[in-house]
């Protein structure tokens, strides 16, 4: 019986230049080209949103 590699879930992916570097096997200048370009298509944004949980655990506590 052949056996099959499963692809790791992973719940939250992360799209930047590292990851897209090691799934195609690019250069940074072409990583960087892909992620302004989708960017100047608006279907992602560049500004990280802000985690609220993780925010209220860098607060000062009173």
């Amino acid at each position: 019986m052949k056996t099959i590699k499963l692809i790791p879930y992973d719940e939250d992916p992360v799209l930047d230049t590292n990851t897209l570097m090691a799934a195609l096997g690019i250069t940074k200048k072409e990583a960087n080209d892909i992620l302004w370009d989708l960017f100047e298509k608006e279907y992602i944004d560049l500004i990280p949103v802000l985690d609220e949980e993780k925010l209220n655990l860098l607060k000062p506590r009173d």
